[in-house]
């Protein structure tokens, strides 16, 4: 059964400590974002749970399998940061050639790229010269290509990266999609507004250690949400319509900062729906994390 459990892990590069006494378990299903600032861990992290690095000391296990085994490289898709497609290639052509380089042929290969193609919501696009996609298809494209092996965990390093946020948002429905299908997945990011409840689980990292592990739900309602609403023309009703929604919102004169502590994606749907009640017109609505970003460093630095 797909799995990930850490116990103690550390992680020595001669006298810096990567990853300090790292500890925490992922189930089926799980898709946890690693979150945490440049040099937090998070890649070391991914390096080792994959069995490329080995732990200086403690245990990791994917699926059962410790990662100090070859044979845990059979579980684990692991998608580096700087992983790319070949431009020149259709991408039918890499998804193919990726299959067939994971150790399968003929028909074999071809049903595993057309399933990881259709899953991914390329498979329309099969005939497009893989270089002429935009960066959040060919991010897609590469998750595609991992899609063809059996792994049982994904470990996705930085997967949104030059990402605008629509796109980066995009990325992660396909990502979700995948842990529905069992599998378990970490996302490494740096941006906390990634934090949002297509996840189930949030793994803060900064200096090596675990700075919080739990569900994304509970650490939305921590940090809370706050989104940006220009609308015109002023109205009072607006606010109050808001505020009828669990949206505490400051400002005026078509200006609005709304707090909530419920999921983005529902806050911005009852946004939209006060304005219409209110009569109103949004001009601008632009989600924020000033105050999950506030939260984060707190917690970083332990105050």
């Amino acid at each position: 059964m797909p799995s990930v459990i850490c116990r103690g892990l550390w992680k020595h590069y001669g006298s810096t400590v990567a990853l300090r006494d790292v500890s925490f378990e992922l189930k089926e299903g799980d898709f946890c974002l690693v979150a945490g600032p440049n040099g937090a861990g998070k890649t070391t992290l991914m390096r080792v749970l994959s069995g490329i690095t080995q732990p200086s000391w403690g245990e990791a296990y994917v699926s059962g399998v410790s990662v100090r085994s070859a044979a845990v490289r059979a579980r684990v898709g692991y998608l580096p940061e700087e992983a790319g497609v070949l431009g020149g290639l259709s991408v039918w052509r890499n998804t193919l050639l990726y299959a067939r380089l994971s150790g399968y042929s003929g028909g074999e290969a071809e049903r595993r790229a057309r399933e990881a193609l259709t899953l991914m919501g390329l498979w329309e696009l099969r005939g497009r010269r893989a270089g002429s996609l935009s960066k959040g298809l060919a991010r897609r494209l590469v998750l595609a290509q991992l899609l063809t092996r059996d792994a049982e965990v994904l470990l996705l390093d930085e997967p949104a990266a030059g990402l605008d946020v629509v796109s980066s948002l995009e990325l992660r429905r396909f990502v979700r999609r995948l842990a529905d299908y069992g599998r378990v997945v970490l996302y490494t990011t740096h941006h906390v507004h990634e934090v949002d409840e297509l996840a189930d689980r949030v793994l803060l990292i900064s200096g090596g250690s675990v700075r919080y592990f739990g569900s994304s739900a509970s650490f939305m309602r921590l940090s809370g949400t706050s989104i940006r609403v220009l609308y015109s023309p002023p109205s009072d009703r607006f606010i109050r319509e808001l505020a009828e929604r669990g949206l505490e919102a400051e400002g005026g004169r078509g200006r609005a900062v709304v707090r909530c502590s419920m999921p983005l994606t529902r806050a911005l749907l009852e946004v939209v729906d006060a304005a219409v009640s209110a009569g109103v017109r949004l001009d601008g609505v632009e989600a924020g994390a000033g105050r999950m970003e506030e939260l984060v460093a707190k917690v970083i630095s332990g105050a």
